[in-house]
């Protein structure tokens, strides 16, 4: 089965969570990671990972602001990779994950973490606080599974 993993950013260290399965399931399926920006600093994960906003000179935090420009590339990239399933880490920043999906029948699979369900119970009275609310929501409708990473995250999104 290939598999895309999908996330926003990805720092590892200390971040390796959405690695991690990959790197434990590598000899039954066939994984990729597609971040917005990615920073890999361990030779042990061998996981290919693919990311999106450019190197040239920049630290990681200007990479990150530039990573709405990329978006559409990440879409395509994902959708070229013609994986069996797509996998989303977080609700939020979930919109490449959700249009690869819709735009090619691939199942999305969507992994809550905690930032993303606290987002959606906060009130979107600013523009970034609305663009993680249509995220969250159109990841949970496009979703056919959601994930949460313990019961009580999962209570609180089923309320949300």
């Amino acid at each position: 089965m290939k598999i895309a993993i999908t996330k926003s950013t990805l720092r590892i260290p200390p971040t390796y969570f959405a690695a991690a399965h990959a790197q434990k399931l590598k000899d039954r399926h066939e994984f990729r990671i597609f971040a917005l920006a990615a920073d890999i600093r361990d030779s042990s994960v061998t996981v290919p990972v693919t990311d999106f906003a450019p190197r040239a000179g920049l630290g990681f935090r200007q990479r990150e602001l530039m990573i709405p420009a990329f978006m559409p590339l990440m879409t395509l990239a994902v959708r070229r990779y013609h994986p069996d399933v797509i996998h989303q880490h977080f609700g939020t920043w979930s919109q490449p994950a959700v249009n690869a999906s819709r735009q090619s029948a691939i199942p999305l699979l969507t992994t809550l973490h905690g930032s993303d369900v606290v987002a959606l119970a906060n009130p979107a009275d600013t523009l970034m606080a609305k663009w993680h609310h249509r995220n969250v929501l159109a990841a949970a409708a496009q979703s056919r599974r959601i994930l949460a990473v313990s019961s009580y995250l999962a209570g609180r999104a089923v309320a949300l």
